[in-house]
């Protein structure tokens, strides 16, 4: 992947995007869905500031994240619907755990 782009004859580093695609086969309510995007925001953010990266508009400041992320939650059919998916609920702290996890290693991988 292409690192930077070339503008006016000056070069500057591209900013990438933090897609996120969470796939369970719990049964997940809309709200658990909704909330689940939440959880696995919080825990993006938390990788990005562990690993102490810099916004690329103002380096002075944490960076949180691109202003082009998604999340995407998809949700199985096994069992009775889940209300809750916040991290004081067991699915809650396993979305968050896997979450910082897959977003540092991705981190570390495109940055070196």
């Amino acid at each position: 992947m292409a690192s930077y782009v070339e503008r006016a004859g000056n070069f500057a580093r591209t900013v990438g995007t933090i897609n996120v695609v969470l796939l369970t086969n719990a049964n997940l309510s809309d709200g658990a869905m909704a909330r689940a995007i939440v959880t696995v925001t919080e825990a993006k953010t938390a990788a990005i500031q562990d690993l102490e990266v810099r916004s690329t508009c103002t380096q002075q400041n944490q960076a949180m994240g691109t202003g082009t992320d998604n999340v995407i939650v998809v949700s199985g059919k096994a069992g009775k619907a889940l209300r809750l998916t916040s991290g004081h609920i067991k699915i809650g702290e396993l979305i968050g755990f896997s979450t910082k996890i897959a977003v540092t290693d991705a981190l570390k991988k495109h940055d070196g």
